[in-house]
């Protein structure tokens, strides 16, 4: 009985974290917006911190959408991805503020 209602607690649990954890890609542009904002933040404290990285996050973006000679499309187009991209870029530059 308390075995059944552990392994329910836990099933619930890796549940509700598949639905709150941003998947691994979304990390993955999220540190390297961290990386573009902090490197920008060594040189200035401005608005450039999250203009930096949204100008790479559209960059890439727009990579992902040309096609290659042969039709392939290098990548998929997403919208969260230039989310994850400048919000690390959003957090560096209103830490300021505090």
């Amino acid at each position: 009985m308390i075995k059944e209602f552990i392994v329910k607690l836990l099933q619930f649990g890796l549940k509700v974290q598949s639905k709150i954890i941003p998947a691994n890609d979304k990390l993955a542009h999220f540190y390297g917006g961290f990386i573009y904002a902090y490197i920008t933040r060594l040189f200035t404290d401005n608005i450039l911190v999250v203009l930096v990285p949204l100008f790479f996050a559209l960059t890439k973006e727009w990579l992902d959408n040309v096609k290659t000679d042969e039709g392939i499309k290098l990548g998929n187009v997403e919208k969260l991805d230039v989310f994850f991209t400048v919000l690390a870029g959003l957090l560096i530059y209103t830490i300021k503020f505090l």
